[in-house]
């Protein structure tokens, strides 16, 4: 990991996270995501950052992948209960 900086860790402010999820948001909108998507997306982030102090580098890249980790599970959700509609009739 020679290119991520350890030594600039630091608690991110409310400002900070409201910019991430305003970002966050107008990604979703872009791929017209699931609403669930996005609010599983969140929820990852907030989860994340009660944990792990996490650099400035590093904070876009945090939203990005808990939206793509958001939006695969939310998909497969929805695929199985659309196969499920199909195959049973429910």
């Amino acid at each position: 990991m020679a290119g991520i900086s350890c030594c600039a860790l630091f608690q991110i402010t409310p400002g900070m996270r409201a910019v991430l999820v305003e970002w966050m948001t107008g990604i979703h909108r872009h791929f017209r995501l699931f609403q669930d998507s996005l609010f599983l997306a969140v929820n990852i982030v907030d989860r994340f950052l009660t944990t792990t102090l996490i650099s400035r580098k590093c904070f876009p890249l945090l939203g990005i992948t808990a939206l793509l980790v958001a939006a695969k599970q939310v998909r497969s959700v929805f695929t199985r209960l659309k196969w499920k509609q199909c195959v049973f009739g429910q």
